[in-house]
């Protein structure tokens, strides 16, 4: 009985299987599919990618590049590599959403410099600077933080020399990642339909990449890489540097290369039409179809730092620094040149920013044309603030947020300036000597003030005759062997803050460069500390009640733990060098932490290192003068 049931059971099972294989039969030969093959579901998964791309363009309608400037309808989002700030466009209250300036030191006005941002949603993807915990050296991150400072994660690490440029185009979000090994290579990201960002591949050009070309750099509201897959959706072909750093134009399919024309080795924008290159005081557009030049544009030689913002349809918005013929200030001058009549008109001057150690070419990363307005830095009171003036009204200014950089030179005094530039007789255009000095003027609330001033003002007056004396030898020179027998020689001297300052005792460090010729100038450091009320500029025995034995040993033991942080960047005998020059006459000036002692170039690195430096509590000292921050007593 027990197998008589087993073996109908089994007659049924065969059965069921015999008539799903007739019916299967017939659905194939009917040319019905078992089910979606690989393909189909690839292409299937591709609709359903286009299809949230579209849908995430249309809830997130966005510039095609990054930006330091983003925004939505309340704020306005400041996206730099060390901060990001938030701004209401009604109260200008600023909030600070993420930073990292801890890990950094002397920032100043970098703080927003080649700034990358873009806002999904209520997503802010960024590039950040960072320092690494076991190397010390800087690093860069892909990072994404809500609008309302939460959610804050660094999503990729990126190569320390990555632009951090960032371009949406039809099939995603793409990041300039470089691998490494420093090889061109970049992130693709789907956008969700929540703003968040789906990883994804392409390396349809990875052979590319490994055969010694690099993706060509660019400006365009900052530091850029024009991607590959950003070539060949906007061109059709790649625009890329071969191994001789040559230019050429490269077929993505075939990889055939053909040399492309030299005015567009140093590119700095392009539209639907042309790329922008600039060389020297010429402007060049060349059409990116035919790569023939349609258009050269000249500027005279009194302009100088020619540096182009942005190019749209209709415009090329560039900056320059020029000279005023009256005082020698530099000026900064903001353009705008139609693309239909090619017409130049000023969009608004701004004058030389004095106390704030700006230097032009540095301010020009901060520049950036968005959403029809211009947003530049500018000063006030010796404070640094993100300005903006309307493209269609630029007569008014608006500052915007609070201050991003105080010199804190408006709490004390203000800035004396002097600048004098001296022309050869024997040849009127040949520049023989240029001085460009900035002092302070204590205010004279304090008792000390006019001590102070005298003594600022003489040592300012001994570097104009310093550099005078250089003018007759000069003459000589030019006279017996031509313009080639000289190299113009200058001299700087700038107060860029206020490193300590309590109401009664103040100190800063003057910063003076010497430049004689050759490869480059030699810079020096110059430490200042006074009383505010005696007017006395202090020695270190005037601030520590230390022995000389004792300073020197403090002083050696920091530097020790400095230099044994990175040996290999330090001469061999450099903390003997130490051990041998501290004493009450080194070279120091007071900060808000402690007393900065500092070495000059070469005496214990090699030029490039700069000032070796450290910053020693002043509770390791016994000190002779009762310093205050605030309502702190140091």
């Amino acid at each position: 009985m027990y197998k008589r049931k087993e073996t109908g059971k089994m007659q049924i099972v065969l059965l069921i299987l015999l008539f799903a294989m007739i019916f299967a039969g017939c659905g194939k030969e009917k040319g019905q599919a078992e089910g979606p093959s690989g393909d189909q579901k690839q292409e299937a998964e591709q609709k359903k990618d286009e299809a949230l791309q579209e849908t995430a363009k249309e809830a997130f309608p966005q510039e095609e590049k990054s930006c330091l400037i983003e925004e939505d309808s309340d704020y306005l989002y400041l996206c730099g590599s060390y901060q990001l700030l938030k701004i209401n466009k009604v109260t200008g209250e600023s909030t600070v959403l993420w930073e990292n300036i801890k890990d950094f030191e002397g920032l100043d006005y970098r703080l927003y410099s080649e700034g990358q941002g873009f806002l999904f949603g209520d997503r802010i993807y960024f590039i950040e600077a960072y320092r690494d915990e076991e190397s010390g050296s800087e690093c860069k991150a892909f990072s994404v933080i809500c609008t309302d400072g939460t959610g804050y994660q660094r999503l990729h690490q990126l190569d320390a020399y990555s632009s951090g440029s960032m371009v949406l185009l039809d099939d995603g979000l793409y990041v300039d990642a470089p691998d490494e090994n420093g090889e061109d290579d970049w992130l693709c990201f789907q956008i969700q339909e929540d703003g968040s960002l789906l990883e994804s591949s392409r390396s349809d050009f990875e052979e590319l990449v490994h055969q010694g070309y690099s993706q060509m750099s660019y400006e365009d509201n900052g530091r850029r890489k024009l991607l590959m897959p950003e070539a060949e959706e906007k061109f059709g072909y790649l625009v890329l540097r071969d191994e001789n750093y040559e230019v050429v134009k490269v077929d993505p399919k075939s990889g055939e290369e053909e040399k492309l024309p030299a005015e567009l080795l140093q590119m700095e924008a392009y539209n639907e039409e042309n790329f922008l290159c600039v060389a020297g005081n010429k402007l060049y557009l060349v059409d990116n179809k035919t790569l023939q030049t349609n258009k050269t544009i000249q500027y005279d030689n009194g302009v100088s730092y020619i540096d182009v913002i942005a190019m749209d349809e209709e415009y090329i918005y560039l900056a320059y620094a020029t000279e005023d013929d009256g005082d020698h200030k530099q000026k900064y001058v903001y353009e705008k040149i139609s693309l239909e009549t090619y017409d130049r008109s000023v969009i608004f001057e701004q004058e030389q920013m004095i106390g704030v150690g700006a230097e032009f070419s540095i301010y020009l990363s901060d520049i950036v044309v968005k959403n029809g307005y211009l947003y530049y830095a500018g000063a006030e009171d010796y404070q640094l603030y993100m300005m903006r003036r309307s493209l269609g009204n630029p007569s008014e200014e608006e500052k915007l947020g609070e201050a991003f950089y105080d010199s804190g030179i408006g709490e004390v005094g203000t800035i004396h300036s002097y600048h004098e530039r001296t022309y050869s007789q024997t040849m009127p255009d040949v520049l023989l000597t240029e001085t460009d000095l900035e002092w302070l003027q204590v205010d004279g609330r304090f008792s000390g003030a006019d001590k102070i001033n005298r003594y600022l003002e003489e040592e300012q007056n001994k570097n104009i005759e310093y550099e005078s004396s250089n003018v007759e030898w000069m003459e000589e020179a030019i006279k017996e062997y031509g313009e080639d027998g000289i190299s113009h020689s200058s001299y700087s001297s700038t107060l860029s803050e206020i490193a300590y300052f309590d109401g009664h005792y103040l100190s800063f460090c003057q910063q003076e460069y010497d430049y004689q010729g050759g490869a480059h100038g030699m810079p020096l450091w110059i430490g200042l500390t006074f009383d505010l009320e005696t007017g006395e500029r202090l020695k270190l025995s005037d601030v520590i009640g230390n022995s000389e034995g004792e300073l020197n040993g403090i002083v050696t033991e920091y530097f020790a733990e400095y230099i044994n942080e990175n040996p290999e960047e330090f001469w061999e005998d450099a903390l003997d060098v130490v051990r041998d020059e501290i004493c009450f006459e080194s070279d120091f000036y007071l900060t808000e932490d402690g007393i900065k002692f500092y070495f000059h170039p070469y005496a214990l690195s090699y030029y490039a290192a700069g000032f070796p430096e450290v910053t020693i509590p002043y509770d390791e000292f016994e000190m002779k003068i009762s310093l205050q921050s605030g309502e702190k007593e140091l």
